[in-house]
């Protein structure tokens, strides 16, 4: 993810994890972070090799309301180059 562009589709087990949607949506504040209806995540995966439509419309998380700027900076900095 560090540089993907474009939405973000969350889908699978972590669908129900609202604190991870929504820190994800304040990291990734400039794309569009999505929460699909697809709790296993393989049900889109399979539509999608059938050539077959679903009636998942994700819906867009919202960020956290705090400031974790610093935080990106200190992780993305330990990150090997």
């Amino acid at each position: 993810l560090l540089k993907a562009r474009g939405p973000v589709i969350v889908e699978g087990s972590l669908t129900g994890n609202q604190a991870y949607l929504s820190a994800l949506a304040t990291l990734r504040r400039s794309e569009n972070v999505l929460v699909s209806s697809d709790t296993t995540g393989t049900v889109s995966g399979a539509a999608l090799l059938a050539d077959v439509k679903i009636a998942d419309e994700p819906e867009q998380v919202e960020p956290l309301h705090v400031e974790i700027d610093a935080y990106r900076k200190l992780w993305r900095e330990a990150l090997p180059a």
